[in-house]
């Protein structure tokens, strides 16, 4: 299976005590969420934690995050599919 995971290069973070603190080079990240952006004009991104922080200690990057609803399955039909299961006894 191929990776097909986008990285923003230009976003950093470090876990602080008070939170991730981010540090972004704004011309990169600008290019980067205009050539990702969705039909809608939307660019969802996903912080994720290293295993390690690197040799500047970064805790955190960022990946484009890429899923998309099923359009074949329905909010409500999938729900009653899961609650015809249950056997509930209301």
């Amino acid at each position: 299976m191929a990776d097909n995971t986008i990285y923003f290069n230009s976003l950093r973070g470090r876990k602080t005590q008070f939170g991730t603190k981010l540090s972004i080079n704004v011309e990169k990240f600008i290019e980067e969420l205009k050539a990702n952006q969705n039909e809608k004009g939307y660019v969802n991104i996903e912080l994720k934690e290293r295993r390690e922080a690197d040799k500047y200690g970064n805790t955190t990057y960022a990946v484009l995050d890429t899923w998309k609803p099923n359009k074949n399955v329905t909010t409500a039909s999938a729900a009653a599919t899961v609650a015809e299961g249950l056997d509930l006894p209301f």
